[in-house]
């Protein structure tokens, strides 16, 4: 779904799935990681996501070990959402 999204250019921006019922996700409920995995996977960082970066990661960890992403995926996505949070501050 996130690739056939990222094609059509749809606004993801604008959406998410989280168990909450926030304002914001959590990041760490079901959908929410799964959703994670879908952004990873495609390699394009998810722009809805917290932005506590120890929640992202924590995620990403909890994927990793589930054999739901590569180590490949994994690294990249640390590195990308750790570059993404310096540049914020």
């Amino acid at each position: 779904i996130v690739r056939f999204g990222l094609e059509k250019g749809a606004p993801f921006h604008l959406t998410w799935s989280c168990y909450k019922g926030q304002k914001y996700p959590c990041g760490k409920c079901g959908t929410c990681t799964e959703r994670l995995e879908a952004f990873t996977v495609n390699r394009t960082m998810d722009p809805v996501l917290p932005e506590k970066l120890d929640t992202i990661i924590e995620s990403l960890r909890l994927l990793l070990v589930n054999e739901k992403i590569s180590p490949a995926d994994f690294d990249w996505a640390v590195k990308t959402y750790t570059l993404a949070e310096a540049t914020r501050i």
